[in-house]
Protein backbone atom coordinates (compact mmCIF):
# COMPACT_ATOMS: atom_id res chain seq x y z
CA UNK A 1 0.00 0.00 0.00
CA UNK A 2 1.17 3.34 -0.74
CA UNK A 3 1.70 5.85 2.17
CA UNK A 4 0.11 8.71 2.47
CA UNK A 5 1.72 12.10 3.31
CA UNK A 6 -0.69 14.54 5.14
CA UNK A 7 0.28 17.88 5.38
CA UNK A 8 1.82 18.97 8.57
CA UNK A 9 -0.78 19.48 11.88
CA UNK A 10 -1.42 23.07 13.52
CA UNK A 11 -3.21 21.54 16.54
CA UNK A 12 -0.86 19.17 18.13
CA UNK A 13 -3.84 17.03 19.86
CA UNK A 14 -5.44 16.45 16.17
CA UNK A 15 -6.06 12.95 14.43
CA UNK A 16 -6.62 14.04 10.78
CA UNK A 17 -8.63 11.19 8.57
CA UNK A 18 -7.11 10.17 5.22
CA UNK A 19 -8.96 12.18 2.76
CA UNK A 20 -9.08 9.97 -0.08
CA UNK A 21 -11.99 7.34 1.99
CA UNK A 22 -14.09 10.41 1.63
CA UNK A 23 -16.06 8.50 -0.63
CA UNK A 24 -16.37 5.34 1.71
CA UNK A 25 -16.76 7.02 4.78
CA UNK A 26 -20.36 8.24 6.87
CA UNK A 27 -21.42 11.39 7.18
CA UNK A 28 -19.84 13.13 10.13
CA UNK A 29 -21.08 16.37 11.80
CA UNK A 30 -19.03 18.69 13.88
CA UNK A 31 -19.57 17.88 17.49
CA UNK A 32 -20.29 14.05 17.07
CA UNK A 33 -18.71 11.57 19.47
CA UNK A 34 -17.56 8.55 17.99
CA UNK A 35 -16.11 5.52 19.70
CA UNK A 36 -12.81 3.93 18.24
CA UNK A 37 -9.92 1.43 18.74
CA UNK A 38 -6.54 1.79 17.29
CA UNK A 39 -6.79 -1.46 14.97
CA UNK A 40 -3.12 -1.38 13.65
CA UNK A 41 -0.38 0.68 13.80
CA UNK A 42 1.73 1.75 10.84
CA UNK A 43 4.72 3.82 12.48
CA UNK A 44 4.80 6.41 15.15
CA UNK A 45 2.44 9.21 13.57
CA UNK A 46 0.01 6.45 10.86
CA UNK A 47 -2.17 4.22 12.14
CA UNK A 48 -5.78 2.42 11.10
CA UNK A 49 -8.66 3.11 13.91
CA UNK A 50 -11.81 1.70 13.33
CA UNK A 51 -15.04 3.77 13.90
CA UNK A 52 -18.51 3.17 12.70
CA UNK A 53 -18.32 -0.41 11.82
CA UNK A 54 -15.38 0.91 9.43
CA UNK A 55 -11.63 1.30 9.01
CA UNK A 56 -9.86 4.68 8.72
CA UNK A 57 -6.33 5.75 8.00
CA UNK A 58 -5.19 8.49 10.67
CA UNK A 59 -2.25 10.84 10.95
CA UNK A 60 -1.64 12.05 14.47
CA UNK A 61 0.83 14.09 16.60
CA UNK A 62 -0.27 12.24 19.57
CA UNK A 63 0.60 8.52 20.65
CA UNK A 64 -2.22 5.75 19.14
CA UNK A 65 -0.84 2.79 20.78
CA UNK A 66 -2.19 -0.41 18.87
CA UNK A 67 -5.37 -1.26 20.73
CA UNK A 68 -6.03 1.36 22.64
CA UNK A 69 -9.93 2.64 22.46
CA UNK A 70 -11.34 5.54 23.15
CA UNK A 71 -14.13 8.76 22.37
CA UNK A 72 -13.58 11.19 19.84
CA UNK A 73 -14.91 13.81 19.21
CA UNK A 74 -15.33 15.97 15.35
CA UNK A 75 -14.02 18.89 15.78
CA UNK A 76 -13.96 19.98 11.65
CA UNK A 77 -15.56 17.88 8.52
CA UNK A 78 -14.51 20.87 5.80
CA UNK A 79 -11.69 21.15 4.37
CA UNK A 80 -10.68 18.11 6.22
CA UNK A 81 -11.80 15.89 8.77
CA UNK A 82 -10.33 16.26 12.00
CA UNK A 83 -10.54 14.60 15.46
CA UNK A 84 -9.68 14.98 19.36
CA UNK A 85 -8.95 12.15 20.94
CA UNK A 86 -11.52 13.34 24.65
CA UNK A 87 -9.95 12.97 27.79
CA UNK A 88 -11.72 10.44 30.41
CA UNK A 89 -13.27 14.00 32.37
CA UNK A 90 -14.42 15.24 28.75
CA UNK A 91 -16.05 11.11 27.99
CA UNK A 92 -18.04 12.25 30.71
CA UNK A 93 -19.72 15.56 30.72
CA UNK A 94 -22.55 16.51 33.15
CA UNK A 95 -25.76 18.17 33.31
CA UNK A 96 -26.63 20.39 30.11
CA UNK A 97 -22.96 20.58 29.04
CA UNK A 98 -23.59 16.98 28.31
CA UNK A 99 -26.28 17.70 26.02
CA UNK A 100 -24.60 20.49 24.35
CA UNK A 101 -21.81 18.68 23.68
CA UNK A 102 -23.58 15.99 21.47
CA UNK A 103 -25.87 18.28 20.36
CA UNK A 104 -26.08 18.69 16.37
CA UNK A 105 -25.74 21.47 14.53
CA UNK A 106 -24.10 21.18 10.94
CA UNK A 107 -26.27 20.25 8.31
CA UNK A 108 -28.82 17.39 8.92
CA UNK A 109 -27.86 14.26 6.47
CA UNK A 110 -32.01 14.08 6.51
CA UNK A 111 -32.86 16.89 3.77
CA UNK A 112 -33.19 14.30 0.83
CA UNK A 113 -35.39 12.34 3.25
CA UNK A 114 -38.47 13.15 0.92
CA UNK A 115 -37.15 12.01 -1.70
CA UNK A 116 -35.71 8.60 -0.09
CA UNK A 117 -39.47 7.84 0.82
CA UNK A 118 -40.95 8.91 -2.67
CA UNK A 119 -38.51 5.92 -3.96
CA UNK A 120 -39.50 3.70 -1.24
CA UNK A 121 -43.03 4.05 -2.33
CA UNK A 122 -42.55 3.21 -5.73
CA UNK A 123 -41.10 -0.09 -4.28
CA UNK A 124 -43.55 -3.04 -5.23
CA UNK A 125 -46.93 -3.55 -2.71
CA UNK A 126 -44.78 -6.93 -1.32
CA UNK A 127 -41.53 -4.65 0.18
CA UNK A 128 -43.85 -1.96 1.53
CA UNK A 129 -47.02 -2.78 3.21
CA UNK A 130 -50.32 -0.79 2.97
CA UNK A 131 -50.13 0.61 6.65
CA UNK A 132 -46.34 1.95 6.14
CA UNK A 133 -46.89 3.34 2.34
CA UNK A 134 -50.48 5.51 4.52
CA UNK A 135 -47.63 6.69 7.04
CA UNK A 136 -44.80 7.62 4.36
CA UNK A 137 -47.88 9.85 2.64
CA UNK A 138 -48.95 10.87 5.47
CA UNK A 139 -45.73 12.52 6.70
CA UNK A 140 -44.74 13.68 3.00
CA UNK A 141 -48.06 15.81 3.21
CA UNK A 142 -47.04 17.07 6.78
CA UNK A 143 -43.72 17.97 5.35
CA UNK A 144 -44.90 19.98 1.99
CA UNK A 145 -47.46 22.02 4.70
CA UNK A 146 -44.01 23.83 5.74
CA UNK A 147 -43.74 25.52 2.60
CA UNK A 148 -43.79 29.39 2.47
CA UNK A 149 -46.01 31.41 -0.68
CA UNK A 150 -44.60 31.63 -4.09
CA UNK A 151 -43.77 35.58 -3.08
CA UNK A 152 -41.94 34.29 0.18
CA UNK A 153 -44.80 36.01 1.92
CA UNK A 154 -44.87 34.71 6.07
CA UNK A 155 -48.24 34.99 7.70
CA UNK A 156 -47.80 35.27 11.79
CA UNK A 157 -50.58 32.33 11.95
CA UNK A 158 -49.22 30.31 9.37
CA UNK A 159 -45.50 30.38 11.34
CA UNK A 160 -46.97 29.57 14.81
CA UNK A 161 -49.05 26.78 12.88
CA UNK A 162 -45.43 25.55 11.83
CA UNK A 163 -44.50 25.94 14.99
CA UNK A 164 -46.93 23.85 16.61
CA UNK A 165 -46.71 20.89 14.21
CA UNK A 166 -43.15 20.89 14.12
CA UNK A 167 -42.44 18.27 17.35
CA UNK A 168 -41.87 20.57 19.87
CA UNK A 169 -45.20 20.22 21.40
CA UNK A 170 -45.92 16.60 20.86
CA UNK A 171 -45.94 15.18 23.96
CA UNK A 172 -48.36 18.18 25.25
CA UNK A 173 -50.35 17.88 22.29
CA UNK A 174 -50.55 13.67 23.48
CA UNK A 175 -51.32 14.70 27.18
CA UNK A 176 -54.10 17.14 26.00
CA UNK A 177 -55.41 14.07 23.95
CA UNK A 178 -55.08 11.71 27.06
CA UNK A 179 -57.69 14.30 28.80
CA UNK A 180 -59.87 14.86 26.18
CA UNK A 181 -59.94 11.64 24.12
CA UNK A 182 -63.89 12.30 23.58
CA UNK A 183 -63.07 15.42 21.59
CA UNK A 184 -59.84 14.74 19.73
CA UNK A 185 -58.80 11.78 18.00
CA UNK A 186 -55.21 10.30 18.22
CA UNK A 187 -55.21 9.81 14.63
CA UNK A 188 -55.15 13.48 14.58
CA UNK A 189 -52.42 14.55 16.67
CA UNK A 190 -50.06 12.42 15.02
CA UNK A 191 -50.86 13.31 11.76
CA UNK A 192 -50.47 17.04 12.88
CA UNK A 193 -47.25 16.32 14.24
CA UNK A 194 -43.90 15.57 12.73
CA UNK A 195 -42.78 14.41 15.84
CA UNK A 196 -45.48 12.13 16.01
CA UNK A 197 -45.54 10.92 12.33
CA UNK A 198 -41.46 10.37 12.57
CA UNK A 199 -41.90 8.06 15.11
CA UNK A 200 -45.11 5.98 14.05
CA UNK A 201 -42.52 5.36 10.59
CA UNK A 202 -39.51 4.79 12.20
CA UNK A 203 -41.74 1.78 14.57
CA UNK A 204 -43.18 0.68 11.24
CA UNK A 205 -39.96 0.48 9.25
CA UNK A 206 -38.15 -1.23 11.98
CA UNK A 207 -40.62 -3.61 12.36
CA UNK A 208 -40.52 -4.72 8.44
CA UNK A 209 -36.57 -4.98 8.07
CA UNK A 210 -36.50 -7.18 11.64
CA UNK A 211 -37.31 -10.60 9.33
CA UNK A 212 -35.04 -9.35 6.55
CA UNK A 213 -31.97 -11.36 6.42
CA UNK A 214 -30.81 -10.91 2.82
CA UNK A 215 -29.54 -7.37 1.51
CA UNK A 216 -31.54 -6.04 -1.27
CA UNK A 217 -31.50 -2.24 -2.86
CA UNK A 218 -35.34 -1.91 -0.63
CA UNK A 219 -33.58 -3.12 2.40
CA UNK A 220 -30.47 -1.03 2.05
CA UNK A 221 -32.70 2.08 1.12
CA UNK A 222 -34.71 1.27 4.10
CA UNK A 223 -32.03 1.27 6.45
CA UNK A 224 -31.20 4.51 5.34
CA UNK A 225 -34.08 6.06 5.81
CA UNK A 226 -34.24 4.12 9.25
CA UNK A 227 -30.84 5.84 10.58
CA UNK A 228 -32.32 9.97 9.24
CA UNK A 229 -35.06 9.14 10.88
CA UNK A 230 -33.58 8.15 14.03
CA UNK A 231 -31.69 11.03 13.87
CA UNK A 232 -34.45 13.88 13.50
CA UNK A 233 -35.82 12.32 16.52
CA UNK A 234 -32.96 12.63 18.46
CA UNK A 235 -32.45 16.41 17.20
CA UNK A 236 -35.85 16.94 18.49
CA UNK A 237 -35.40 15.17 21.51
CA UNK A 238 -32.64 17.79 22.17
CA UNK A 239 -34.85 20.84 21.40
CA UNK A 240 -37.02 19.29 24.22
CA UNK A 241 -34.21 18.98 26.56
CA UNK A 242 -32.84 22.74 26.15
CA UNK A 243 -36.61 24.19 26.77
CA UNK A 244 -36.27 22.18 30.42
CA UNK A 245 -32.48 23.70 30.71
CA UNK A 246 -33.38 27.14 30.38
CA UNK A 247 -36.54 27.84 32.56
CA UNK A 248 -34.70 29.82 34.91
CA UNK A 249 -33.67 32.62 32.42
CA UNK A 250 -34.61 36.19 33.10
CA UNK A 251 -35.59 36.10 29.17
CA UNK A 252 -38.12 33.73 27.61
CA UNK A 253 -36.48 31.20 24.83
CA UNK A 254 -38.00 29.06 22.65
CA UNK A 255 -35.75 26.62 20.07
CA UNK A 256 -36.93 25.20 17.28
CA UNK A 257 -35.84 22.43 14.77
CA UNK A 258 -38.27 23.63 12.06
CA UNK A 259 -39.09 21.88 8.75
CA UNK A 260 -38.71 24.30 5.73
CA UNK A 261 -38.43 23.74 2.22
CA UNK A 262 -36.06 26.50 0.43
CA UNK A 263 -35.50 26.41 -3.28
CA UNK A 264 -37.37 23.16 -3.13
CA UNK A 265 -35.65 20.94 -1.05
CA UNK A 266 -36.29 20.61 2.67
CA UNK A 267 -34.27 21.42 5.02
CA UNK A 268 -33.92 21.37 9.16
CA UNK A 269 -33.56 25.09 10.40
CA UNK A 270 -32.27 25.53 13.92
CA UNK A 271 -33.90 28.54 14.94
CA UNK A 272 -33.99 30.28 18.01
CA UNK A 273 -36.95 32.80 19.41
CA UNK A 274 -36.09 34.85 22.73
CA UNK A 275 -38.17 37.78 24.11
CA UNK A 276 -36.70 39.95 26.79
CA UNK A 277 -38.26 40.35 30.35
CA UNK A 278 -41.06 42.72 31.35
CA UNK A 279 -39.04 45.96 33.24
CA UNK A 280 -40.55 47.81 35.83
CA UNK A 281 -41.74 50.09 33.05
CA UNK A 282 -44.80 48.51 31.66
CA UNK A 283 -44.13 51.16 28.68
CA UNK A 284 -40.61 50.17 27.84
CA UNK A 285 -40.96 47.74 25.04
CA UNK A 286 -39.59 44.12 25.26
CA UNK A 287 -36.81 43.06 23.15
CA UNK A 288 -37.11 40.54 20.22
CA UNK A 289 -34.37 38.57 19.56
CA UNK A 290 -34.04 35.44 16.31
CA UNK A 291 -31.65 33.68 15.13
CA UNK A 292 -31.53 31.07 12.70
CA UNK A 293 -29.04 28.99 10.75
CA UNK A 294 -30.45 27.28 7.22
CA UNK A 295 -28.27 26.83 4.00
CA UNK A 296 -28.81 27.77 0.45
CA UNK A 297 -27.96 25.69 -2.09
CA UNK A 298 -25.99 28.69 -3.81
CA UNK A 299 -25.02 30.67 -1.10
CA UNK A 300 -23.84 27.70 1.64
CA UNK A 301 -24.65 28.03 5.33
CA UNK A 302 -25.85 31.36 6.33
CA UNK A 303 -26.86 32.72 9.91
CA UNK A 304 -29.29 35.26 10.19
CA UNK A 305 -29.96 37.27 13.46
CA UNK A 306 -32.58 39.91 14.36
CA UNK A 307 -33.34 41.99 16.92
CA UNK A 308 -35.84 44.57 17.61
CA UNK A 309 -36.27 46.95 20.40
CA UNK A 310 -39.45 49.06 19.67
CA UNK A 311 -38.62 50.61 16.41
CA UNK A 312 -34.82 49.83 16.80
CA UNK A 313 -34.21 47.09 14.21
CA UNK A 314 -30.87 45.40 14.41
CA UNK A 315 -29.62 42.52 11.91
CA UNK A 316 -26.77 40.64 11.34
CA UNK A 317 -26.17 38.67 8.31
CA UNK A 318 -23.44 36.24 8.06
CA UNK A 319 -22.36 34.15 4.62
CA UNK A 320 -19.49 31.67 4.44
CA UNK A 321 -18.79 33.31 0.99
CA UNK A 322 -17.24 36.94 0.52
CA UNK A 323 -18.82 36.88 -3.09
CA UNK A 324 -22.26 36.23 -1.07
CA UNK A 325 -21.40 38.91 1.16
CA UNK A 326 -20.95 41.29 -1.43
CA UNK A 327 -23.60 40.39 -3.51
CA UNK A 328 -25.68 40.80 -0.36
CA UNK A 329 -24.33 44.13 0.12
CA UNK A 330 -25.68 45.74 -2.79
CA UNK A 331 -29.42 45.61 -2.00
CA UNK A 332 -28.54 46.36 1.44
CA UNK A 333 -29.08 50.37 1.30
CA UNK A 334 -32.86 49.72 -0.44
CA UNK A 335 -33.64 47.22 2.28
CA UNK A 336 -32.79 50.07 4.76
CA UNK A 337 -34.76 52.35 3.00
CA UNK A 338 -37.93 50.43 2.67
CA UNK A 339 -37.86 49.77 6.39
CA UNK A 340 -36.94 53.30 7.68
CA UNK A 341 -40.34 53.73 5.23
CA UNK A 342 -41.89 51.29 7.47
CA UNK A 343 -41.11 53.41 10.83
CA UNK A 344 -38.24 51.14 11.92
CA UNK A 345 -34.78 52.59 12.45
CA UNK A 346 -32.38 50.16 10.63
CA UNK A 347 -28.79 49.00 11.93
CA UNK A 348 -27.84 46.11 9.32
CA UNK A 349 -24.56 44.32 9.36
CA UNK A 350 -23.57 41.99 6.57
CA UNK A 351 -20.08 39.88 6.85
CA UNK A 352 -18.68 36.22 6.61
CA UNK A 353 -17.95 33.60 9.19
CA UNK A 354 -16.65 30.34 8.99
CA UNK A 355 -19.99 27.49 9.13
CA UNK A 356 -17.93 26.17 12.66
CA UNK A 357 -17.99 29.46 13.81
CA UNK A 358 -21.80 30.15 13.12
CA UNK A 359 -22.25 26.96 14.63
CA UNK A 360 -19.91 27.80 17.76
CA UNK A 361 -21.96 31.61 18.03
CA UNK A 362 -25.73 29.66 17.65
CA UNK A 363 -24.66 27.34 20.89
CA UNK A 364 -23.28 29.91 22.74
CA UNK A 365 -26.27 32.15 22.24
CA UNK A 366 -27.84 28.72 23.60
CA UNK A 367 -25.89 28.53 27.06
CA UNK A 368 -26.35 32.43 26.84
CA UNK A 369 -22.59 33.52 26.63
CA UNK A 370 -22.78 34.39 22.97
CA UNK A 371 -21.88 38.24 21.91
CA UNK A 372 -24.93 40.51 22.26
CA UNK A 373 -26.09 41.51 18.99
CA UNK A 374 -25.83 45.51 20.11
CA UNK A 375 -22.45 45.26 20.66
CA UNK A 376 -21.59 43.73 17.28
CA UNK A 377 -23.26 46.04 15.23
CA UNK A 378 -23.39 49.49 17.06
Amino acid sequence: MEKIHFPSLQIQDLIRLDPSSEKDRPVFYIGQILRGKVIETMDARHAWIRMEGRNFYVESRIPLEQGREGTFEVKAVFPQILLRWLTPQEENPQGMQKWLHAFQLTDLSVGDLPEKLSILLQSGKEAVPLSVRETIERLLNLWHSFAPSGSFHFDPRQIAEWFKRSGIFFEHLLGTWIETQTQTQLEKVLEGDVKGMVARLKAQLEELSMPTRTSSPSSSLQGDILKGLDELLRRIDGYQILHTAFRDRADERLFILLPLWVQNQLQFVDLQLSLSASGSNPEDPRAISLLFLLHLLEWGKVSIEVKMVGKRFYARFLFVSEEVASFFRTGMDELQRRLFHLGFHPEIQVATQTPEQMIEHFMGEMKGDGSPLFDVVI
